[in-house]
């Protein structure tokens, strides 16, 4: 719903496989450039399917965000086993001016953490690979404030 797209994997699969979306479908407000880019890479990754070339998966990351300003998440799952050819980074987005750290967590800690700064409608990636080595379930993306 924050995206106002459907929620996609990391290949830009929908919900029903067979369907890909990529761009500004994905999300509101993106750059011609990125969506012409992940456009091209999604016709690859639609090619690679219909080849019977693209993995289908055995169980699903399910991202989730555990604070309001951050706006969304996409993708909004991870196929697993992941794979290298499909989107690289999560891109979240953020709703207002933040400083912190980032982290991501599932149900045995933290899984991945890094320092940010970000401005409203910035975009934060945090790469896939750093992610996608649990073995299903959830992430969820939390903020802890910069100590004053």
């Amino acid at each position: 719903p924050a995206t106002g797209g459907p929620a996609v994997d990391q290949w830009g699969r929908c919900s029903d496989p067979d369907f890909f979306a990529a761009g500004n479908l994905l999300r509101p407000v993106e750059t011609a450039g990125w969506s012409w880019a992940e456009g091209r890479r999604a016709g690859q990754w639609v090619a690679a399917d219909l080849a019977g070339n693209l993995p289908r998966p055995e169980a699903r990351l399910q991202i989730t965000l555990d604070d309001a300003r951050l706006k969304y998440v996409m993708p909004q799952t991870i196929a697993l086993p992941g794979g290298r050819d499909g989107m690289r980074d999560l891109q979240l987005r953020v709703t207002a001016p933040l400083t912190g750290t980032l982290e991501a967590v599932n149900g045995h800690g933290v899984v991945w953490r890094k320092r940010i700064h970000g401005h409203p409608e910035r975009r934060l990636l945090v790469p896939l690979a750093d992610i996608a080595g649990t073995d299903g379930g959830e992430i969820r993306f939390v903020v802890r404030e910069k100590a004053p």
